[in-house]
């Protein structure tokens, strides 16, 4: 396998991308059970944008092992958008497996808070924003759950704190936004 992570990265390192997908798409058809390399297609497939690829191959991780955190979290993101329900149901099966999970915490909350089910959602994201302080997006969905549950002078706060550190993260526009919908 150790000769496969050469390659793959040899092939990434020359732009040859078509290559290493395929090196890792022949070594599962030779070895179905490798999780790990089926981990990193699903990765690989998902950074060139390919969603349906991604899903299958985190389908098939859960069929080999129920129980396995990342794929649930990862599948769990995919589906999202489309079926909330079965989302909702991989995070908390993940949170169940993984308690102490800062990802799949904040997942499962965040969902929540989208779902307009702020109060069911704070406690993942209090406890996801413990387990990693340090996580600005994490942050930010405590900040919108805390909001969202009357908690504005708390999430003001951490809020500030947020953006005074500089930190880049995905929804630094939207906490931007909402910092200035607060003044």
């Amino acid at each position: 396998k150790s000769v496969l992570s050469r390659l793959v990265a040899v092939k990434v390192a020359a732009k040859d991308r078509p290559a290493a997908k395929t090196a890792m798409t022949q070594w599962l058809a030779r070895n179905p059970a490798d999780l790990e390399v089926r981990h990193n297609l699903a990765l690989f497939v998902l950074a060139e944008g390919d969603v349906a690829g991604a899903r299958t191959q985190y389908e098939a991780i859960l069929k080999q092992n129920a129980n396995d955190v990342l794929a649930m979290n990862n599948l769990g993101g995919l589906v999202q958008a489309g079926d909330p329900a079965r989302a909702a149901s991989l995070f908390t099966k993940a949170v169940e497996v993984a308690p102490n999970s800062a990802n799949v915490n904040d997942s499962l909350g965040w969902l929540k808070v989208q779902q307009k089910d702020a109060a069911g959602g704070l406690p993942y994201l209090q406890k996801a924003h413990n387990l990693a302080p340090q996580d600005a997006s994490i942050t930010y969905h405590l900040v919108v759950a805390l909001d969202a549950n009357g908690k504005r002078n708390d999430a003001r706060a951490l809020l500030k704190t947020l953006l005074a550190s500089k930190t880049s993260f995905a929804e630094q526009q939207d906490a931007q936004r909402l910092a200035a919908n607060w003044r």
